[in-house]
């Protein structure tokens, strides 16, 4: 954006020059002349411009920063990563760890950078006799950064598992930021 205006400016500098300000450029002597292909070079930028109401710095870059790749730091500043962890209790269903492996880069994704050191939040699925979520319970979970609980519950209830061949599952969820 910051290039488009500055081209219209230009432009319209360059238009000024020959004679053409004012005019509609749609209007009898036809289109603007092509702007000049040498660029137009200013011993220093000024610091900003006033295009209307809306202050433009030509200064900056016309691309947004890059984000940071770094993780969160925890003590020293070492890198701390998501480890998720799920037990069941309250009754079987088969292969319930394949299920919480699937799981594991989604829930994952909804912390990674979201958590200081040692930051924990258990959230227990309770599971129906069809094998998919029906309410959840969480606890702990205020080390993290807004929104990065309500991600994980949101991935939870989600989820299918077998159907359930004994009593009244719960599958826990434990996600802990630590060092790896």
């Amino acid at each position: 954006m910051v290039r488009k205006l500055f081209l219209a400016m230009t432009m319209s500098a360059v238009g000024l020059g020959l004679g053409c300000g004012g005019e509609d450029w749609g209007g009898p002597k036809g289109p603007p002349p092509p702007a000049s292909p040498a660029p137009i070079l200013f011993a220093a930028p000024p610091p900003s411009l006033d295009a209307g109401h809306m202050k433009v710095d030509v200064t900056s870059s016309a691309q947004a920063p890059a984000k940071s790749e770094a993780k969160p730091q925890g003590d020293g500043g070492v890198p701390v990563f998501p480890h998720v962890e799920g037990s069941i209790s309250g009754g079987k269903i088969p292969d319930y760890e394949e299920t919480v492996a699937g799981m594991r880069p989604a829930l994952k994704a909804c912390v990674d950078g979201k958590g200081e050191l040692d930051a924990v939040v258990e959230i227990t699925a309770k599971v129906g006799a069809k094998g998919a979520v029906t309410g959840t319970d969480s606890m702990g979970g205020t080390q993290f950064s807004e929104g990065a609980v309500p991600c994980l519950i949101k991935r939870i209830e989600a989820a299918t598992f077998k159907k359930p061949t004994d009593g009244s599952p719960r599958v826990t969820f434990r996600i802990k930021m630590r060092k790896e």
